[in-house]
């Protein structure tokens, strides 16, 4: 028994499975989407021959791999994954080393890249940081905080509208309605681009999935002193 109502937010399927069955309890999961992160990639690099998917070896990002494997396995080129599933921790001076290995006909996906207590891996935004400003390839990503540190974008969690979403519970919990008539929402990854890395890699805003949302756009003079 729960004696007050609480609303999740996760980012995980795990989660959304576990809140069937209790009682007093709902929320929004937020998903990334690998598999449309990758055919987004190779859509817009067509002549791409290597996919290169950085994931950690925790659950998550071992999920992660196996929907880029199912995804690519008819595909005309290679996959790689890094780090290896078992063996030394790996510190970003290893990744940049692969990374300036890479052909010009390479894309890099950073899917789920989280710090554990052993120090596996650095955090994904910080990881990208320092990838890209000597990637000769442009780096892609599942992981919306990564958006704006250097990926050019990907299919991410759309926090904005997990927010949004909350509080329409929020709302409808604090007007008497029951928990049980509110059932767990599960919404699906958003196309989240960053201007400045679009603009580094000559591509244009056309090229991508509508609906798609651009940020670190430039603000001309006019929009910043109009008033």
């Amino acid at each position: 028994f729960r004696p007050f109502p609480l609303i999740l937010c996760g980012s995980s399927q795990a989660c959304a499975e576990g809140m069937s069955g209790l009682s007093n309890v709902t929320g929004v999961v937020g998903m990334s989407d690998a598999a449309e992160t990758i055919r987004l990639a190779l859509t817009l690099h067509p002549n791409a021959k290597d996919v290169l998917v950085i994931a950690d070896r925790m659950i998550p990002g071992r999920l992660t791999r196996g929907q880029f494997i199912r995804t690519t396995e008819s595909g005309p080129f290679s996959m790689s994954n890094v780090p290896p599933p078992q063996g030394t921790n790996w510190s970003t001076n290893n990744f940049l080393w692969l990374v300036r290995s890479l052909s010009s006909e390479s894309v890099v996906i950073v899917a789920e890249s989280e710090q554990s207590r052993m120090g596996e891996m650095p955090l994904s935004q910080h990881l990208i940081s320092f990838l890209s400003r000597d990637s000769k390839v442009p780096i892609y990503t599942t992981q919306s905080e990564a958006v704006g540190a250097g990926a050019v974008g990907g299919y991410v969690v759309n926090g904005r509208l997990m927010g949004q979403k909350a509080g329409e519970m929020l709302n409808r919990i604090l007007a008497n309605e029951p928990v049980s008539n509110i059932p767990p929402v599960v919404l699906g990854g958003e196309g989240l681009f960053d201007d400045a890395q679009l603009k580094r890699w000559g591509m244009e805003d056309r090229s991508l999935p509508k609906g798609s949302r651009i940020v670190n756009r430039e603000i001309s003079f006019y929009e910043k002193h109009k008033h």
